[in-house]
Parts: structure tokens; sequence; C-alpha cells
């Protein structure tokens, strides 16, 4: 910088002389502003592009740091996905078996309850036929008792004549049954 300041000084010294000469090359003023290029340069280096280099290295860095946690990050986040659909699966499988066993034991309840209650019914229309049975029987026995009763007592009206005890049992047996035999 201050040998092509330097440069211009001189020309402007020199007035319109050096515009009217040709292209001419001072090798002193040459090597001045070489100096001047490479001290720039050197400066350039040290204060602008080393630590420009620097920042730009960590910053690389920081990015590179930062793809490759989010790398990191995704490969776990699919590890996770993974397992969660893994565990999903799992508890939905482990739901269907729960509800196909319980979907089991409730239509084995309810066939164990139907066939009580079969049994129950049965049970039930047995003892009322039983003592439908028993009480037709009674009703029955209490008719051909009446009914031999009432023979007896017309018998004895018929002929007139006292019965002993022994005829009107037997009268009463033998309309007993011919009743019976008349059912």
């Amino acid at each position: 910088m201050a040998g092509a300041a330097e440069h211009l000084v001189a020309l402007a010294a020199a007035g319109g002389e050096a515009a009217a000469t040709p292209l001419q090359i001072n090798l002193t003023t040459f090597a001045a502003q070489v100096v001047n290029v490479l001290v720039v340069m050197l400066l350039l280096t040290r204060l602008v592009f080393k630590p420009l280099g620097d920042v730009l290295a960590r910053r690389e860095a920081e990015v590179s740091e930062a793809v490759e946690g989010a790398r990191r990050s995704r490969e776990e986040a699919e590890r996770l996905r993974d397992e969660m659909r893994h565990e999903m699966e799992q508890t939905r499988r482990r739901a269907q078996e729960e509800l196909q066993r319980a979907l089991e034991a409730a239509e084995q309840e309810r066939q164990r309850r139907l066939r009580q209650a079969e049994e129950e019914a049965h049970r039930s229309l047995e003892q009322a036929r039983a003592e439908i049975r028993m009480e037709r029987d009674q009703a029955l026995a209490a008719i051909r008792e009446e009914a031999a009763t009432l023979a007896v007592a017309a018998a004895e009206r018929l002929l007139r004549r006292q019965i002993d005890e022994a005829d009107g049992r037997r009268i009463a047996r033998e309309f007993i049954e011919q009743v019976g035999e008349r059912r």
C-alpha cells in the first residue's frame, strides 16, 4: 500500500511526463508492490483468513456434530418407534387372547347355566307331575270310597235289609273294581 502511494506521488511529481511515456516498469516500485502484496496477504492470512478458517472449521465441526446428533436421534427415534410398534403388537395380541379367553369362559358359563336351568326345569316338571299324580290318586281314592259308601247305602235301601260289615266291604270292593275297570 505504501509502495502504491509512493508510486502515485512520483507520477504526480513527474507531471505529464510519465503519461507521455509508454508503459515503464520500475523494479524498485515493483519490488515494493510485491512486498506490499505479500505483507497484505500475510496480514490477511493471520488476521482474517486463519480466524475465519478456524471459525468455519468450528462451525463445520458443529454442523457435522449436529448432523451426527440428528442422525443418532433419528436412529433412536426409529428404534423407539419399532419397539413401540412391537410392544403395541404384543399388547394387542395379549388383549385379543384375553378377550378370546373371556368369550370362551362366558360361553362355558352360559352353557353351564343353561344346563342348570334345564335340569331345574326338568326337576320342577317332574315334581309337579308327581304331585299331580298323587293328588289325582288321592282324589280318585276319595271318590271311590265315597262311591262305595253311596253304593252300599243304595244297596241297603234296595234290599231293605241290614248288611253286615263283611258284606259291605265285599260289595264296596267289587264296586271299586268295577269303577276302576271302567276308567
